[in-house]
């Protein structure tokens, strides 16, 4: 098999095609789309049917798969298996949520924020892979951000303060911003705050990248009052 690339951008989003993922993947073109991730930071592959079996094959591929939150907050049953995240409006039961309900606010509400996948997790995650069964006919749309772009159009004074920075990271700070404060001791110690830098170099390209998120709930040594400007959270540039 010889897959194709696509770029959509220069160096952002790619379009992998000349490819079926139910097919065992050549060692070349496992290697093809590594280089294709760390160029363009988001594949996509369309037209594929994947059984859930499938899908965590094609992800075993560039590491283990970790478990969704749901296991750590001891739901009682899944709706799916324990390895995907269910990003979806129904309870085990198929069930839409109501719209009162913790779960959704929790999930739903929690992922329209901009984050990064499992930032407060350790280890973190090193890539998503999504993959759409039912789509909405409007809106809904699932949006990405550049960090690496983010960095490199920051002023260099900017970049200099930031290098070296850790931020703390957890769920629980994402949701409190949802109103969220009700979390049992259970999820306090699953989520508790784990540190990440705030720059961080990509092995596989060389880039430098901001690693910031809706999770994270403060710089290390900072006050808000240190690195946040009067108004809009725009951050404050000290010369």
């Amino acid at each position: 098999m010889s897959i194709s690339i696509l770029p959509v951008t220069a160096d952002f989003v790619a379009e992998v095609g000349d490819i079926d993922l139910q097919q065992q993947l050549q060692p070349e073109d496992l290697s093809a789309i590594g280089r294709a991730f760390a160029t363009y930071a988001v594949l996509v592959f369309p037209a594929q049917s994947l059984t859930v079996e499938q899908r965590l094959a094609f992800a075993a591929h560039f590491g283990p798969p970790e478990e969704t939150v749901d296991v750590a907050m001891k739901r009682d049953r899944l709706r799916v298996r324990r390895e995907i995240a269910d990003v979806a409006n129904m309870d085990a039961d198929g069930k839409i949520w109501a719209q009162d309900s913790r779960a959704r606010q929790f999930q739903m509400m929690g992922n329209r924020l901009w984050h990064t996948d499992s930032s407060f997790k350790a280890p973190s995650g090193y890539a998503s892979l999504l993959y759409a069964r039912s789509i909405a006919p409007i809106g809904g749309n699932t949006e990405f951000a550049d960090l690496r772009a983010a960095f490199d159009a920051l002023p260099d004074v900017m970049k200099r303060r930031v290098q070296g920075l850790i931020a703390e990271h957890s769920i629980l700070f994402s949701r409190k911003k949802l109103g969220l404060t009700d979390f049992t001791d259970a999820e306090r110690q699953a989520f508790a705050p784990v540190l990440r830098p705030l720059v961080r170099t990509i092995p596989e390209s060389g880039r430098q990248t901001l690693y910031i998120a809706s999770h994270v709930g403060r710089i290390v040594g900072l006050t808000d009052a240190d690195f946040f400007g009067p108004r809009l959270g725009l951050l404050k540039i000290a010369t």
